[in-house]
This record gives C-alpha cells, sequence and structure tokens, in this order.
C-alpha cells in the first residue's frame, strides 16, 4: 500500500468518528467548496487542513490529531517530528512522512 493509500485510509477512519454520513457529507463539502476531490488530497495536504479547518472549526484539531495517530499506527516504522517543535503542525507531520516514504525509508504494516 502506497503513502496516498494509507493516508486516505487514515482520513477515513478519522471522519468516520462523526459517522458515515457526516464522512460522506465532508467529501460532498470538500468537492463542491474546496475544489479537492478525495483521491486529490495525498496531493494537497496544506488546501486539506484548510478545508478541514473550515468545515469543523476547532473540531479540527482533534481531527487531524486522530489522523495523525491512524497514520502513525500504520507505519512499520514509526516517525518522529524531529525539526522545530514550534513549526509542528499536521501539514509539516504528514509532508514529513509522505518525503519518508517516497525515498523508501518507511514500510507500510498494511499491505
Amino acid at each position: 500500500m502506497n503513502f496516498g493509500d494509507l493516508f486516505l485510509k487514515s482520513i477515513d477512519e478519522g471522519l468516520s468518528v462523526f459517522g458515515e454520513d457526516c464522512k460522506e457529507n465532508f467529501y460532498q463539502v470538500l468537492e463542491r467548496n474546496f475544489m479537492l476531490k478525495k483521491q486529490e488530497i495525498p496531493f494537497m495536504i496544506e488546501e486539506f487542513s484548510v478545508a478541514l479547518k473550515k468545515t469543523f472549526g476547532f473540531n479540527a484539531y482533534y481531527l487531524e490529531i486522530l489522523i495523525m495517530r491512524y497514520l502513525f499506527t500504520k507505519l512499520e516504522k514509526k516517525v518522529v517530528y524531529m525539526d522545530d517543535i514550534d513549526s509542528f503542525n499536521f501539514v509539516n507531520y504528514i509532508i514529513s512522512v509522505k518525503k519518508l516514504n517516497e525515498f523508501k525509508l518507511l514500510e507500510p504494516l498494511v499491505q
């Protein structure tokens, strides 16, 4: 399973805490209001984060943490964010995981 698939699966799991209807409605809002299709999310991480915040408000931070945790559990090697802690956020963490995956430094647990 590649990074994009793992990331989308993690997003699905995170959004599912609100229920399946809410998850599906969010994907519709994402496409209609933010011109972002589900399959494009792994390539437009910042835009996805903005859409989460605009749609869910403060709850977006909770969702981002859930998504990061779900992604973290899917990786064989755990990714610890080592840059300046002040720059730690959802977008930077996901981009770091994506880059490590591209360089084949990470292997997913899920096959």
